[in-house]
């Protein structure tokens, strides 16, 4: 018998409040995948301003632009192992401080280094969200709906885009407008970082039911998994099952090594294909879209160009939005 506390929540808690945790724990994903979104959207009319204000050299834009998908990348990789070792809660509360204090460092920076730094630091904390909002969500969602709860928080990245957008276009010209614009992220990312961080009876947001397994915390994964599919027992021990036999069979997570190797023996057709998509992703011109059309256009009419941004930014990614849920509608 599993007695209730903080760290096994079990299904009487479920009575509580007016929102199941299924939707909670939607709603915390959908807002930390909206802050990921925003940072990456909103320097491209920000941009513009601060290289005025520093007199910035081309070379150093180009480092303050280029920086931040370089932390993306390092990061996300990483955040994988250490959401693998310490759980997938602690993950997003790591990418939600790191987007935090990023945000801060850009709204206060005073020239190019901090401003760099503070890039990076947001494009870490970035990088480190995506991995660990993908996984939450996959894991937390019933099977026969995976492919649809893991298509929002694409949506919401990108609704994060038009969000960075829009105050371009709102706080262009007011006082302190870019510093207000980059520290503006903060706000969402602390909400997701507060409730985080609160007691699993306060929040009701729990751990990862399969990382719960994976570590042998068979009981609290399983009272997890009765809150989250409200009482389903027969989709509780299904998914239950399979994850106690795949624990069996693999014997643990991959060390590094044995998962890179792996890219090149029996996973080799889904690197291929993970890699492949995200390459020809890049080749669109889909990240230039996103931060550079107001520099690139900024020859004349500044205020004009931040609503052409706007419209494209917005139009382009409500398109990729929709291809994105069209397939994951298809195959989930």
């Amino acid at each position: 018998m599993v007695v209730a506390g903080e760290t096994t929540p079990l299904r009487e808690h479920r009575q509580q409040g007016c929102m199941s945790a299924a939707l909670r724990v939607r709603i915390l994903t959908s807002i930390i995948s909206f802050a990921e979104g925003y940072d990456i959207g909103v320097v491209n009319g920000a941009v513009v301003l601060f290289t005025e204000e520093f007199s910035l050299l081309p070379w150093q834009v180009g480092i303050v632009l280029a920086i931040f998908p370089t932390g993306v990348a390092i990061c996300a990789p990483m955040a994988g192992s250490f959401g693998d070792a310490y759980g997938r809660k602690l993950t997003m509360v790591l990418s939600s401080t790191l987007l935090i204090v990023g945000g801060l460092v850009m709204a206060f920076s005073q020239g190019f280094v901090t401003l760099a730094l503070g890039r990076v630091i947001t494009g870490s904390g970035v990088g480190t969200g995506i991995t660990a909002v993908t996984a939450y969500m996959a894991e937390v969602s019933p099977s026969h709906s995976r492919g649809f709860y893991g298509s929002l928080e694409e949506l919401f990245v990108n609704i994060g885009n038009v969000g960075g957008y829009l105050a371009n276009v709102a706080l262009f010209g007011v006082m302190y407008d870019w510093r207000i614009m980059l520290g503006l992220g903060v706000i969402p990312a602390t909400f997701v970082l507060i409730t985080l961080l609160l007691p699993y009876s306060w929040t009701g947001v729990p751990e990862s039911p399969r990382w719960l397994a994976k570590v042998g915390r068979l009981d609290e994964a399983r009272e997890v998994l009765l809150d989250l599919l409200d009482g389903d027992v027969a989709e509780v021990d299904k998914a239950f099952q399979a994850w106690v036999d795949e624990a069996r069979e693999e014997g643990g997570i991959a060390p590094w090594g044995e998962t890179l190797k792996s890219f090149g023996t029996t996973h080799r057709r889904a690197f291929l294909a993970g890699v492949g998509c995200g390459i020809m992703n890049m080749f669109t011109g889909i990240m230039l879209m996103m931060i550079m059309t107001t520099s690139i256009l900024v020859a004349r009419w500044l205020a004009r160009l931040i609503w052409v941004s706007l419209e494209l930014g917005r139009g382009a990614r409500l398109e990729q939005s929709w291809r994105l849920f069209t397939i994951q509608r298809t195959i989930g």
